[in-house]
């Protein structure tokens, strides 16, 4: 039997945690949680960025390892509505644009290939499937994972699906560096018309005398506009049919952007939308020259480049915008720390979102002959 002492003893020895006790153990753990969230959310940024500096330095090496088979970096190809054909090699007849291009050098010959030696027809049908695969290196997973994304614009390729609209494809967060001038208001003779679509042997043709018959204006960085021959204005490696080779790069290939993200608004990251031009998923990713895989190093209505939270922009003006005209033409990432760019050397580089304007253009011209160093970028 227990003695009056020993019950005490054994009453408290069986009592449970107070009401209080218990608040202050739940805010302890609610504490070491919002301690430990962060850290855990930045250790998985951090792993993205690094998945996302492979992507570029895959994509880099497979342009060198094409400038190395095919004698230049791959082309840009000839417009948006424009997808690759797997029979028109590598030059200015290919209309697809340079993520097409490196099919083959990114284990992916077979996508590259599909539909070769068929007739038209069924080349264009076959298209379908090639424009529905996505591939996982084409996305900075800090955005979004390799998926189908809508045709928000319901847009018409001419050599697919059989002039059919493809109601989601594959995309991209990439794009090419067409140099320092930006380049925007090109027009495309016969091809990319509205109407009825050329034929490809009828755009082949005229693919050899854009150097000499495509002009239009555009606006200079002082703002003045000017009519030239806008082919023979690309400054950097990858644009309309281009043919860059390594030879080209006067200024160094280490010194000398090649590929790198590209600024997207996050509001248009899974509608495909493209009007506004803020969505510029306006066609998939193995299509030819046009805004959603070509950009510039200009200014562009006061941008160089943009954080997608719109936290720092070189242009005081622009601060404040959540929406920035003109981010269509322009490079920019997701990530806190800058947006990554490879270079011409396959490098891949993070650059910094207060990196000088003037070195950033500089970096996009392949010819301008300014001396920079690794200590500039």
């Amino acid at each position: 039997m227990l003695t009056n002492r020993n019950a005490k003893v054994a009453r408290a020895g069986s009592r449970g945690f107070t009401l209080v006790e218990l608040l202050v153990v739940i805010t302890i753990i609610g504490i070491l949680i919002a301690l430990l969230l962060p850290a855990v959310q930045a250790a998985r940024e951090a792993a993205r960025q690094m998945q996302c500096r492979n992507n570029l330095k895959h994509l880099a090496l497979a342009c060198l390892n094409h400038e190395q088979a095919q004698k230049s970096y791959p082309t840009g190809g000839w417009s948006e509505r424009w997808v690759g054909d797997p029979d028109r090699g590598f030059d200015r007849k290919q209309p697809g644009g340079w993520m097409y291009n490196i099919l083959p050098y990114l284990e992916n010959k077979n996508l590259h290939d599909l539909g070769s030696g068929q007739s038209s027809a069924n080349k264009w049908s076959t298209a379908k499937t090639m424009v529905t695969t996505p591939l996982a290196v084409l996305h900075c997973p800090s955005r979004r994972p390799a998926d189908l994304y809508p045709n928000g614009n319901n847009t018409v390729l001419f050599n697919c699906n059989n002039g059919t609209a493809v109601p989601s494809w594959a995309v991209a967060d990439y794009a090419g560096n067409a140099g320092s001038k930006n380049l925007n208001c090109i027009s495309f003779p016969t091809v990319g018309a509205s109407s009825a679509p050329p034929s490809a042997m009828d755009a082949s043709a005229m693919s050899k005398k854009w150097p000499d018959v495509c002009q239009d204006s555009y606006a200079g960085e002082d703002g003045a506009t000017t009519v030239a021959g806008v082919w023979g204005q690309f400054n950097g490696v990858i644009y309309l049919v281009s043919r860059v080779k390594i030879a080209d790069i006067k200024d160094g290939t280490t010194f000398t952007y090649l590929i790198g993200e590209r600024y997207q608004d996050t509001d248009y990251y899974y509608n495909g939308r493209a009007s506004d031009g803020q969505g510029i998923d306006k066609s998939p990713a193995y299509a030819g020259y046009g805004e959603y895989n070509i950009r510039f190093t200009q200014s562009f209505n006061g941008l160089y480049y943009w954080h997608y939270t719109a936290k720092q922009v070189p242009s005081q003006d622009q601060a404040n915008s959540s929406s920035p005209t003109g981010a269509q033409q322009i490079f920019g990432g997701p990530h806190a720390s800058g947006f990554q760019m490879a270079l011409c050397d396959g490098s891949v580089r993070m650059i910094d979102y207060n990196i000088n304007p003037t070195v950033h253009n500089y970096l996009g011209n392949r010819a301008d002959k300014k001396k920079l160093d690794d200590g500039s970028f």
